[in-house]
């Protein structure tokens, strides 16, 4: 069972890192992380040819596109997210009799240091006030989930282009290279995790969880996951 005080502050530690980028995002055009190509041939010339019609059908602006300078969903989410980390911050620093942080001078500003205090003093303010993680909670996967969303940080079904060490390397399971079975995947409570969907067992010390016969590794448990990654 997880300490849910420092799940909820690890939840805000990463968005305190990626606050700023969603500042930059409200420009049309921004760069987002690169999602590996997996489309099988059939997929691909479905695709070859919605674009053919697409071409075709073009007018000025199309659906879904913004004429405006800014993405005005991001807008939107900037906005909410200020609400958010402001009002986090704010609980914080009332229960452990701090100072309550400036709130955001605009609603487009970066809140990541609000996020970040609020992280930092988590889990003593809960000591302080019991329930105040539980009542964070929500609130922070809001944030973590808004974020992930219009940074495309971790769509669900992404493929991370490393081999898991746990699968078989021999016999009729094996996984060989190139073969990368790892994905993020969105789980039950909006939850959010990297599942092995090859055919591995790792050792308990190894695993945090399992979902569906699969294991898995929540948000928290991904900085020690990379490690593992990078050591095998």
């Amino acid at each position: 069972m997880h300490h849910l005080p420092t799940v909820v502050a690890t939840d805000l530690e990463w968005a305190s890192f990626y606050a700023a980028d969603l500042v930059e995002a409200r420009f049309p055009g921004t760069p987002r992380p690169p999602r590996p190509n997996l489309m099988t041939a059939e997929a691909r010339e479905l695709r070859d040819q919605l674009a053919r019609v697409e071409r075709i059908e073009r007018v000025a602006v199309m659906p879904g596109e913004h004429p405006a300078p800014v993405d005005l969903d991001v807008v939107t989410a900037l906005n909410n997210l200020a609400i958010e980390a402001y009002t986090c911050a704010a609980m914080v620093a009332q229960a452990i009799m701090c100072p309550r942080p400036a709130p955001p001078a605009t609603l487009q500003t970066n809140v990541g240091p609000l996020l970040d205090f609020a992280a930092r003093h988590l889990v003593e303010a809960d000591f302080v006030d019991p329930g105040l993680a539980e009542d964070l909670a929500p609130r922070a996967r809001r944030i973590v989930n808004t974020l992930a969303h219009h940074l495309d940080l971790w769509p669900d079904g992404h493929v991370l282009r490393i081999t898991c060490p746990w699968c078989p390397k021999d016999g009729p399971q094996a996984v060989g290279d190139g073969q990368w079975t790892l994905r993020v995947r969105i789980m039950p409570g909006d939850q959010i995790a990297i599942v092995c969907e090859g055919s591995c067992e790792p050792p308990g010390k190894d695993v945090t969880t399992w979902w569906g016969g699969r294991p898995c590794w929540p948000l928290w448990d991904w900085a020690w996951l990379a490690k593992r990654l990078q050591a095998a």
